[in-house]
């Protein structure tokens, strides 16, 4: 067993002691003054500054989600807790690019946009623990379970799921970029006014939660009225339906038989609460 030294960590400078120690992962040194001339307070400071490191090096080594580091992270206030904290995510994203096998690319001169997507990963995962980047994709489950309304959480999801397709990051996203975006929404998509208003309701909802500019949503114009035409579901598609639910064994083949006997509107069945008022949607769940 190693006995280290009663003054260890400590350097003493024009008579002020200092706290010096390697940070995890490089051979870069955190040293800063203890503020004292007295070394038994010199060592007292000491031992609760490594037993804050030691929490932090626990508590980063728990924890694989990086929701949780980033929430972490962001949540101290002093630079210096901060920068220990980063060095042991940074190492954390090691210990990963050396899983995947791309410790040697990711250390390689070459920018990281054209690194593989494997060596991307630690990266990714670095940027998200500490707030520099918001994924949309890794986020939004963490997201969404803070909503408490389920019909919210469907209508927010789908909503993010289409933002997604087009922007990977919110910091990708200008207010011209959203308006583009809301615009070919618009056109593109079989939706109605009143729902894309709902999806930028859950967008603000979204850059809120994770502290980021919701000025990029804000003031746009939406269509304010427009409805969606539907056919009715004709008999041949109904009985497709009714069998490929019974194949499955699933519960929304009576209400299926239900609706179809009684003329039950489709937005009125439990058919559009599981799986989406459009057809395409039905359609995709049934596995088509």
């Amino acid at each position: 067993m190693t006995i280290r030294h009663k003054n260890h960590h400590l350097l003493e400078r024009n008579g002020i002691w200092h706290f010096n120690r390697r940070l995890p992962g490089g051979m870069r040194h955190q040293r800063y003054s203890l503020k004292t001339r007295n070394i038994e307070e010199a060592r007292r400071k000491r031992d609760r500054l490594l037993t804050k490191w030691d929490e932090f090096a626990n508590r980063v080594a728990e924890h694989s989600d990086v929701v949780t580091l980033r929430r972490q992270y962001l949540g101290l206030f002093h630079d210096d807790e901060r920068e220990f904290f980063e060095d042991l995510i940074i190492e954390k994203s090691e210990e990963l690019a050396d899983q995947l096998g791309t410790w040697r690319e990711l250390k390689s001169l070459r920018p990281t946009e054209e690194t593989s997507t494997k060596a991307q990963k630690p990266v990714r995962f670095w940027q998200t623990a500490t707030g520099r980047l918001t994924p949309l994709i890794d986020l939004t489950p963490a997201w969404l379970v803070t909503l408490e309304n389920k019909k919210t959480r469907a209508d927010y999801r789908r909503g993010m799921d289409i933002l997604s397709k087009h922007f990977a990051a919110t910091e990708e996203i200008t207010w011209d970029k959203a308006r583009a975006y809301l615009r070919l929404v618009e056109a593109t998509r079989n939706v109605s006014g009143a729902t894309i208003r709902k999806w930028v309701s859950g967008y603000i909802n979204f850059w809120e939660h994770y502290e980021k500019d919701t000025s990029v949503w804000r003031n746009h114009k939406l269509q304010k009225t427009r409805t969606i035409a539907k056919r009715a579901w004709s008999s041949e598609e109904v009985a497709m339906l009714y069998r490929e639910l019974g194949k499955q064994e699933h519960w929304l083949q009576l209400p299926l038989w239900i609706a179809a006997h009684t003329g039950a509107r489709m937005g009125a069945s439990a058919i559009a609460k599981e799986m989406g008022i459009g057809r395409a949607s039905v359609y995709r769940a049934l596995g088509f």
